[in-house]
């Protein structure tokens, strides 16, 4: 079996169980890289690549890549900014609408790379930069106001708490894992009694 791979689409749902009925539990963004680690004809398990998170995924929303292609992370340096329109065109002339934050895998010359597959990026990609943490964070954070709530949601469209923060954080360059009680194990622990001001 081919283990690699990389999502297709611009959002696609990690269930639970490898049901369509299934609890949706996180998202793949377009350029988010898996590991298939088991496959049935429709449904795999995957594993992601940017934070452990495991679930079942229709199989078809997935585009197979190598092992070298998989594991070349400043080949998925290049992601979405935070704007609205992140729109990508395909060969065979179909638009893809992205969410900020998804990657846009071999970016070079106004394109992107899934395989052998091109891609016309029509905004102009950021590279994140951790650097930039404290002066950039508040305003990636206030881009998503007003999102509706959305239980394993990680888009614009749709975000759940722990998934807003990742967001945030992979847009200001840190990867962090994708539920809260997995975050809040993360860094270092802050006394803020001892700089408390009366």
């Amino acid at each position: 079996m081919d283990n690699y791979h990389v999502c297709r689409l611009a959002v696609a749902p990690i269930r639970k169980e490898p049901s369509d009925r299934s609890e949706i539990v996180s998202q793949l963004l377009f350029g988010d890289r898996v590991e298939v680690l088991e496959k049935t004809e429709k449904w795999c398990l995957i594993k992601t690549q940017h934070d452990n998170y495991e679930g079942w995924m229709d199989y078809k929303q997935l585009q197979k890549i190598s092992d070298l292609q998989y594991h070349d992370d400043k080949a998925y340096s290049a992601l979405t900014p935070t704007q609205l329109d992140n729109t990508l065109i395909a060969s065979n002339g179909t638009k893809y609408y992205l969410s900020p934050g998804s990657t846009l895998p071999n970016f070079e010359d106004g394109f992107c790379y899934l395989g052998d597959e091109r891609f016309e990026v029509k905004s102009k990609p950021i590279i994140a930069d951790k650097a930039k943490f404290k002066t950039q964070v508040e305003a990636v954070a206030k881009f998503f106001e007003n999102t509706p709530y959305l239980w394993g949601g990680r888009t614009l469209f749709g975000i759940d708490c722990s998934g807003f923060v990742q967001i945030v954080y992979k847009l200001n360059g840190i990867q962090i894992k994708r539920d809260a009680s997995q975050q809040a194990e993360q860094g270092q622990i802050v006394d803020f009694l001892a700089s408390a001001e009366l």
